[in-house]
């Protein structure tokens, strides 16, 4: 039998552990660490903005490649002082309809979205599309980016 204060230490800490697992699992789709390392560039190697899903700067990827970079979330490369303001995000899975979201406010993908377009069902030869996008530059003026799209190897 545990003393009661062992008791109430243990039970404070899996408080505590549970709690951050719930709140960093609000996007879990993948891991954002493993999508750093396998990146083959940084934000200096760009010379003019552009909008990118995590660190995929190419247009296809592997679904494993694509749910850590989802987790990173969609971003606008090339300047330090570029943010992201809005974008939606449109699936088109082969032979089955076209999925679209609504305009999502920021660059991290909400997990109500990312289950309301079963993200989590993409197979190899699907194609996301990440479209509307709208970036803040420094002085405040809104300029609207080039569609990003990635067919799932």
């Amino acid at each position: 039998m545990l003393s009661a204060p062992k008791y109430y230490l243990i039970t404070t800490m899996l408080m505590l552990s549970v709690t951050s697992y719930s709140q960093d699992r609000a996007y879990a789709y993948g891991n954002a660490e493993r999508a750093r390392k396998s990146s083959h560039h940084t934000d200096k190697d760009l010379r003019s903005p552009k909008a990118h899903l995590g660190y995929i700067d190419v247009d296809h990827a592997t679904l494993p490649e694509f749910m850590d970079n989802l987790e990173v979330g969609l971003t606008a490369v090339g300047n330090p002082n570029l943010k992201l303001v809005s974008y939606k995000i449109v699936i088109m899975p082969k032979l089955q309809d076209i999925r679209e979201s609504e305009k999502i406010m920021g660059s991290k993908i909400p997990r109500t979205v990312f289950d309301k377009l079963h993200m989590a069902d993409l197979k190899s030869g699907d194609v996301v599309s990440f479209e509307d996008i709208f970036i803040e530059q420094n002085d405040r003026a809104v300029r609207k980016m080039g569609n990003v799209q990635i067919k799932i190897d």
